[in-house]
């Protein structure tokens, strides 16, 4: 939970950073219309917000399949750190099949 808060952090950060830089030249009016709108996600035909709305849902993106890594990255860990409780096997332990056919 630590790592995905910390990405999610990373990526919240980001977008208010990202937005912020936006905000630059425009009034206040505008920078919340623009923000309303991407926070929305209501399809705008302006293409500034379309262009932010693009790299908003793209960190998205990103941030779930930092989930689905961390996951399949971290299965292997936890089987292999129960195995060596359950069974007293070392952690670099693992028997590889011979290919049949290969008795050298």
């Amino acid at each position: 939970m630590l790592a995905f808060f910390a990405a999610a952090l990373f990526a919240d950060t980001t977008l208010t950073f990202a937005l912020w830089a936006t905000s630059f030249g425009m009034g206040h009016d505008r920078t919340a219309d623009v923000i309303g709108a991407v926070v929305r996600g209501a399809a705008d035909p302006r293409w500034g917000i379309q262009a932010l709305q693009f790299w908003t849902d793209g960190l998205r993106a990103i941030l779930a399949a930092f989930g689905w890594g961390y996951f399949w990255a971290i299965a292997p860990a936890i089987y292999l750190l129960l195995r060596q409780d359950v069974d007293a096997t070392e952690l670099d332990e693992i028997v590889l099949d011979e290919p049949p056919g290969d008795s050298t």
